[in-house]
């Protein structure tokens, strides 16, 4: 009975992972966004955020893709607070003057807050799957 709860412990984390692709692709495509806007408006104020954030994105990559690491992951108490720490939310700072309250200003606030958006559905669905793990092995 003990082998079968060793190995339903992994299965329930790759079937998690399996589950948290879409939104993490979401997510990809929502930091892809925000430094394609940011590189097209040039707003230098800016570009030091969209960096520290692209390079917070890399991090959180390393330990999600491929799916088997999310798996990975998603079992390790350490690796999936480490996880919640790289989706925390960032501050969406506004535009600083008048010259940058425009077009191409707006559009990357709207980036931002669009990545910060599919950051915090992430951190709420990994909530979830970390629930659904624990009540798997609870019940196991």
């Amino acid at each position: 009975m003990n082998s079968t709860d060793d190995s339903s412990a992994p299965n329930a984390c790759l079937d998690a992972a399996r589950r948290l692709e879409t939104a993490l692709g979401a997510l990809a495509e929502a930091m892809g966004e925000v430094e394609r806007v940011a590189a097209m408006t040039g707003h230098s104020t800016y570009m030091a955020q969209v960096v520290a954030e692209r390079a917070r994105w890399h991090q959180l990559e390393s330990i999600t893709q491929p799916v088997e690491t999310l798996a990975a992951t998603l079992a390790s108490p350490e690796s999936t607070q480490r996880m919640l720490q790289l989706l925390a939310p960032s501050i969406v700072f506004p535009a600083a003057t008048p010259i940058q309250i425009d077009i191409s200003g707006e559009a990357l606030s709207r980036a931002r807050r669009t990545a910060e958006m599919h950051k915090e559905n992430l951190r709420k669905l990994i909530a979830t799957e970390l629930r659904r793990i624990a009540a798997r092995g609870d019940a196991g």
